[in-house]
């Protein structure tokens, strides 16, 4: 309880579905994202002192809900067990410091990537503790470092690098949703008021394809001068982001 006021005062006021970019050289950096405690900033410890154990977070997760072995109250709690159990460690002299792996018993492969990165569990917390951070950076250091990530994955990172899309279409289909519309690309007119952002689900996804219909039908109607990207439109890389895989999403 009264660490909570203080965990509050201190909260990222920004979007809470906003990731942090690495802002590193990517080509040359020789750690990424968070591999141990001493990777995480003070608000990020300070939110296992913060947490009232509420358990509203596991209650509105989906994964928890739905019987996969993550518990986003246990991400934050972790945290703390790891300092109270590595304190004299962790305050010796920083060179001198060898602090454990958070996969190494904190965390389990199953808790990090069974997360749909929601954010549910952030937007019910009462102390504004930030789970996703903790989540997304131990996955940068296991995609970017390791090389160890569900099997599932190695197909769609694939697609992404060879076809710019998560299901490996071909890039030179990404226009044929329009094929039989007079739509404007930007190429074409450059000077639309409107740029509409198809994106790779509504133009390959056959359920999405139709909500871009319809979105389309409307901009029409209201006389909007609008415009799409066209084979000029790539992925936005926000999937490979949100899976660690922030050297493909730059």
């Amino acid at each position: 309880m009264i660490f909570g006021p203080i965990n509050i005062a201190f909260q990222d006021y920004r979007s809470s579905g906003r990731i942090k970019p690495l802002e590193i050289d990517l080509e040359n950096a020789e750690s990424f994202g968070v591999v141990n405690i001493t990777d995480l900033t003070w608000t990020d410890l300070f939110d296992g002192y913060a947490c009232m154990e509420c358990g509203r977070c596991d209650d509105h997760c989906p994964a928890n809900q739905s019987g996969k072995p993550l518990s986003p109250k246990e991400i934050i709690l972790q945290l703390k067990k790891y300092m109270l159990k590595d304190k004299k460690n962790l305050l010796r002299d920083p060179d001198k410091r060898e602090p454990q792996a958070l996969m190494s018993g904190s965390y389990t492969e199953d808790e990090i990537w069974t997360c749909t990165t929601c954010g549910a569990c952030m937007h019910v917390c009462p102390v504004k503790n930030e789970h996703l951070p903790k989540i997304i950076g131990v996955r940068q250091s296991q995609v970017l470092m390791e090389s160890k990530f569900p099997g599932e994955l190695n197909q769609f990172f694939k697609n992404m690098e060879t076809n710019s899309n998560p299901w490996g279409f071909g890039a030179a289909t990404r226009a044929d949703w329009s094929e039989d519309l007079d739509i404007k690309t930007l190429s074409q007119d450059p000077d639309v008021d409107i740029l509409f952002w198809v994106g790779c689900a509504g133009a390959f996804d056959d359920r999405a394809k139709k909500v871009t219909l319809s979105v389309i039908k409307i901009l029409e109607a209201a006389g909007v001068n609008f415009g799409v990207l066209g084979l000029e439109e790539n992925c936005c890389g926000d999937q490979a982001r949100r899976l660690g895989n922030e050297y493909m999403f730059q």
